[in-house]
């Protein structure tokens, strides 16, 4: 009987391991319109790198995580960031910042 009372205990304090949706789940779930909550940040996100990705959170309808207090999630965006050049100048190749002074 202990043996079953742990996990059952495990499962009611939230310990048990985390159910990690699969590629398919969050297909699935960006169909339906449903956003992916983070239950610990308290934020949810509607699409984006983190949908379906934090340790621990679930789905459900955006109106249901209002509803529970959850707020949206400052999302960044997809774009990469331009690399600097090797000099670190920002200047664009093209300009030659090293000519010669004109001759007088």
């Amino acid at each position: 009987m202990k043996r079953l009372l742990i996990p059952l205990l495990w499962v009611g304090l939230g310990l048990a391991a985390q159910h990690h949706p699969t590629d398919q789940d969050i297909a699935n779930a960006k169909s339906q319109g449903l956003v992916w909550v983070n239950t610990t940040s308290h934020v949810y996100h509607k699409g984006g790198q983190n949908y379906g990705k934090s340790a621990h959170g679930k789905f459900m309808t955006e109106a249901d995580a209002r509803q529970r207090g959850y707020k949206p999630a400052k999302e960044t965006s997809d774009a990469k960031p331009v690399p600097l050049k090797n000099d670190q100048s920002g200047l664009d190749d093209s300009v030659n910042t090293h000519a010669p002074s004109p001759k007088r």
